[in-house]
């Protein structure tokens, strides 16, 4: 029994989702001290509207889950071939471009920043600053997660997922 189960737990990608799981969990108890801590600071209207800033940055956000997937694919298909050397030139390359394009992202926001506040009827311009605050790095972070991914590197994975959180705070 428990025998089976501790073996079971050595295998790397069993170790490696526990420890993914663990990760994912305590990024979430941190992102809900997050919005409590919000809840506190902020008035009523700038967390409201810094919550709704957030929805709809999570729907913008799906490039980033998609460009974790690929780039952990294309970082374990690199280490499958044996050609783990052209990992370095990918993995700068494409933070490059992703660096120039959620650049350009954040600069079209700061130049659209009267209209989208005044069509979401934002109030707040702090809740416009945070949330353009946290807009940059979770792209970069996408790019050295699924490096991370690719590798089977799960515990550093982890940590930058928890260190994320505790950066919010």
């Amino acid at each position: 029994g428990s025998h089976v189960a501790a073996s079971a737990f050595r295998h790397p990608l069993i170790s490696g989702s526990a420890l993914l799981t663990f990760g994912t969990f305590a990024s979430g108890v941190l992102n809900f001290a997050f919005q409590f801590a919000m809840a506190r600071v902020l008035p009523i209207e700038a967390f409201g509207d810094l919550g709704a800033l957030f929805a709809i940055f999570s729907i913008a956000a799906v490039p980033i889950g998609t460009l974790t997937f690929l780039i952990a694919r294309v970082t374990a298909e690199h280490l499958a071939a044996g050609l783990s050397g052209h990992l370095q030139q990918f993995f700068f390359t494409t933070a490059r471009v992703v660096f120039a394009w959620a650049a350009v992202g954040v600069v079209l926001l700061i130049i659209i920043v009267r209209p989208v506040t005044t069509f979401f009827h934002v109030a707040s311009l702090v809740a416009y600053t945070i949330m353009m605050a946290g807009l940059l790095p979770p792209f970069l972070l996408a790019i050295a997660r699924g490096y991370l991914q690719g590798c089977h590197r799960f515990g550093i994975y982890t940590w930058s997922t928890i260190s994320e959180a505790i950066a919010k705070l």
